[in-house]
């Protein structure tokens, strides 16, 4: 935007400088400059600036304790009404509380039995029944059975294994072929997926550890054309550690 330019042009006739010499006369009825001249100026009385200052001194001086009272009577109302901050603890909002243990099962089928844990065939390990989920798990071993999948006691595939006496889980180590490996992992991220859709969730301790899930990740996403179909590369066998059923 371009400024607008105030001053007079050069070729209009510019005011006598003695008519601007006040700016409160009367335009109707112009002043006769030559008289107020010969009349003598009165004398402008001294303004007292000094007077002014302190009175303004006073009265802020009478305003500053009002303003301090005022303060301090909010502040202290605000004190009251509004709670004090604390620190966060696992149980208050913006945490999520400490999942719940159900209870833990054994490696050793036997104490697992005693304990009621129920066998998990996909998944090769023992669990606490709230955190078994039959349905997937009766899928699963359609899958197994579908592609007539064959369980041995030894990997040099000596003695075969009843597919039925394999999914009772009272046994040792056996083996089997590669595809159930990937399969293993795919039951992993199904049961996931599936506990997540609920809250509280209720999932196992193994498909809750990071490195067993990012182990399954890996193994499903870069798969070795070599091994898949291998009789007896994959060895079935419960976890070396109490797996727990968590809830949360």
């Amino acid at each position: 935007m371009e400024k607008e330019v105030l001053l007079p042009e050069a070729d209009e006739p510019q005011p006598d400088p003695v008519s601007q010499r006040s700016s409160y006369h009367d335009e109707t009825d112009p002043a006769d400059y030559n008289k107020a001249e010969a009349v003598s100026k009165p004398k402008r009385k001294p303004r007292h600036h000094g007077r002014v200052w302190w009175s303004t001194v006073a009265k802020m001086a009478l305003l500053l304790p009002a303003a301090v009272v005022i303060f301090y009577l909010g502040r202290a109302s605000h004190d009251v009404t509004t709670p004090t901050p604390t620190t966060p603890t696992p149980t208050t909002a913006g945490y999520p509380p400490e999942p719940v243990s159900l209870g833990k099962c054994s490696p050793d089928w036997e104490v697992s039995k005693a304990r009621g844990c129920v066998y998990d065939f996909v998944l090769s390990t023992w669990m606490h029944p709230r955190c078994f989920n039959e349905d997937m798990h009766e899928r699963y071993l359609g899958y197994m059975r579908w592609r007539n999948t064959t369980f041995w006691r030894e990997r040099e595939r000596i003695h075969e294994v009843p597919f039925d006496e394999a999914a009772r889980g009272e046994h040792g180590e056996i083996f089997t072929d590669g595809t159930v490996h990937h399969m293993h992992c795919s039951y992993v991220w199904d049961r996931i997926t599936y506990a997540s859709h609920f809250s509280p969730r209720v999932l196992d301790s193994l498909c809750r550890d990071p490195k067993h899930v990012e182990h399954c990740i890996l193994y499903n996403g870069i798969p070795q054309s070599w091994e898949i179909d291998l009789p007896n590369i994959t060895r079935v066998y419960n976890e070396p550690h109490e797996v727990d059923c968590l809830v949360g």
